[in-house]
Parts: C-alpha cells; sequence; structure tokens
C-alpha cells in the first residue's frame, strides 16, 4: 500500500488512520491491525470501506426506496405484439450436417 506519513513511514501512518478511525466512532476499526490494512485487500478492508460507506450515507441521509416494477398489464399481449413463433426448426429436434 502506497500510504506513507510526512516522515514516509508507512507502518506509524496506518497506526495513525486507524486512531482516528476509532476516536471518529467506526466501530470495525477496533479489529483493523496495521498489517491488515498495509495489503489494501482482504476482509477488514472490505468491512471498514463498507462501515464508511454506511456513515457517509446516514450523513447524507439517503434512503433506498423500494423498486418499481411495471404492472402487467404493461406488457402486450405476445399474440397481439406482432412477434412471430420461432421458427419450428430451431428447438434442437433436427440434427445439423451430422452432429
Amino acid at each position: 500500500m502506497n500510504f506513507k506519513d510526512f516522515k514516509g513511514n508507512t507502518n506509524e501512518a496506518l497506526i495513525k488512520m486507524i486512531k482516528d478511525l476509532k476516536n471518529f466512532g467506526i466501530n470495525v476499526a477496533k479489529n483493523c491491525r496495521p498489517e491488515h490494512l498495509q495489503v489494501g485487500y482482504g476482509e477488514v478492508v472490505c468491512h471498514l470501506i463498507d462501515e464508511l460507506l454506511n456513515v457517509e450515507l446516514f450523513r447524507r441521509e439517503y434512503q433506498f426506496l423500494q423498486p418499481k416494477f411495471p404492472k402487467e398489464d404493461d406488457f402486450p399481449d405476445p399474440d397481439e405484439s406482432g412477434f412471430q413463433d420461432d421458427d419450428p426448426s430451431l428447438h434442437g429436434t433436427q440434427e445439423l450436417h451430422g452432429i
């Protein structure tokens, strides 16, 4: 991970970041260790990103709404739509060149 403090020390920068996250109230930071974050991937990193995203969504008062599905009446009847039925030769009953 290319994350360094002003003196070029990666481990000290990660320790400071974890401390700041704990002070900010991020619960996942309690399980974080510099060696977990230094690789930049893994379960701890994913949980941390998820928690930070949840905090930001809460801060913005974001609300997930129920999806709006179209009613069945909105779809045209297949018989009236003008589409032709599939070619019966395309249903796998014939062999093609001996296959």
